[in-house]
């Protein structure tokens, strides 16, 4: 089981991907809604892997989120519909997914970062309506 630090300012966003994460058999050990409580977060925890959006509350930013978990040794996997990959991947982040995005694509980028498989997860960009829906 690993513990994932869930980054997101949208409440329904974040409380769908801990359920899902928890259903995966992960601990949630955090929500964060801005880059500050994020690395505060990532200090107190020590998770495994964030999950980060790239836009947060009170004009947070996401991107210096991930470069923090990064100094951290926290990798990161960034969703955004507003980042590009290459942002994603310049910060730092070792994966990258497009919302609207699958049950099945965030579990699936979780499990080859937890793995180990190396390398950047490139975007993966799941059909408009597809949503979180599995």
């Amino acid at each position: 089981m690993a513990c994932i630090l869930i980054v997101e300012d949208e409440c329904l966003i974040a409380a769908a991907l801990g359920l899902v994460l928890a259903e995966d058999g992960h601990q949630v050990c955090g929500v964060a809604a801005t880059c500050a409580d994020a690395l505060a977060k990532a200090e107190r925890f020590q998770p495994d892997l964030a999950l980060v959006d790239v836009r947060l509350a009170f004009g947070s930013s996401g991107i210096d989120a991930v470069r923090g978990l990064r100094e951290r040794h926290i990798p990161s996997i960034m969703l955004s519909a507003h980042a590009r990959e290459d942002e994603a991947r310049a910060a730092g982040a070792v994966g990258y997914l497009a919302k609207p995005y699958s049950v099945h694509t965030v579990l699936r980028a979780v499990r080859e970062v937890l793995d180990g498989q190396g390398g950047f997860l490139p975007g993966r960009t799941i059909p408009a309506g597809a949503g979180m829906a599995g």
